[in-house]
This record gives C-alpha cells, structure tokens and sequence, in this order.
C-alpha cells in the first residue's frame, strides 16, 4: 500500500442479520386481501427499514406493526398505493423502526384490479 495505492476501506454502520423476508400471494381475487407477517425472532430487536411491493395491475400496500407480542393489535406506519403505469410499490425509511422480539411487522396486500392476480412483497431490515 501507499499514496497511489490506498488500503480501501469501507464503514459498516448496520450490524446483526439482514432480514428479506419475502411473499408471493399468488391469485388473490379482486378486491381481497392478503397479510405478510414477519415475527421477530426470540431475544432479538428487528430494525425494519424498508418494504418493497408489486403486483401485474392496480394494487394497495398497508404496512402495520403489532403493539405487543400476540396482541392481534396493529398500528398502521404507511399506505401505498400503484398503478397499472408503476407498479412498484417501495418505501425505504432513513431511520429504521424498532420492532421488539416477537412482535409482528404486516404487510397487507389489497388487489384493487378488476381480476385476480400475485401480490408480492419484501420486509426488510436487521435483526440484532
């Protein structure tokens, strides 16, 4: 190494394990719904900070995290909807939500075109 030719180095600022936990909801029917549920792994915090999601025609994409481990209960975080122009639904967040052990994170697929169709969808993050 020398002044011509640096050491490269880079900055790793996520630690723990990558999550991509990914969906295909295949034929939902129109109008219906479909859930993706990630649970956070025991003893481990999930940093959620992104969610990708697409479909063939018009579709909405809700993601909710649950209030407590089983609650049932889910605070919606975002809405998003596509259209037959861009179908690619994706939210990257710049500081990631903590979801505690055990605890879901959904993603809610809705068909909103007039035939059925696969719905799919990634729940991205790390898990420390």
């Amino acid at each position: 190494f020398s002044a011509s030719n640096p050491l490269p180095v880079t900055i790793d600022t996520i630690s723990g394990t990558a999550v991509d936990d990914f969906k295909d909801a295949a034929a939902v029917a129109a109008n219906a719904s479909d859930n993706h549920d990630y649970t956070v792994t025991a003893d481990k915090t999930f940093y959620f900070d992104q969610v990708i999601t697409t479909g063939s025609g018009k579709a909405k994409m809700q993601l909710s995290v649950e209030t407590g481990v089983a609650s049932g209960i889910f605070t919606i975080k975002f809405v998003q909807f596509n259209s037959t122009a861009d179908s690619n639904m994706n939210v990257t967040l710049v500081d990631a939500i903590t979801v505690a052990a055990g605890v879901r994170v959904r993603c809610t697929m809705t068909n909103r075109d007039n035939q059925p169709q696969d719905l799919y969808s990634t729940i991205c993050g790390h898990e420390i």
